[in-house]
């Protein structure tokens, strides 16, 4: 899993799913709580893509801690 388009294709995966969560935790929160969860997703996911898998797993593991699972 170590390719470069495979890290790629996991990194979009991971983003995908934290923006999701993200959109149903901010459904429940008020508006400056939703602001700043849909902040914090945004300047996660538009950081460098990961360019080896254990950038990749350090990245996972971090959305996990940011989407609260």
């Amino acid at each position: 899993m170590s390719d470069p388009s495979t890290i790629q294709m996991y990194w979009v995966l991971t983003c995908e799913s934290a923006q999701s969560h993200a959109v149903s935790m901010a459904s429940g929160c008020r508006r400056d709580a939703a602001a700043m969860i849909h902040r914090a997703v945004k300047e996660f996911c538009e950081r460098e893509p990961p360019t080896n898998q254990n950038e990749l797993s350090r990245r996972q593991k971090q959305a996990l801690n940011l989407t609260g699972v």
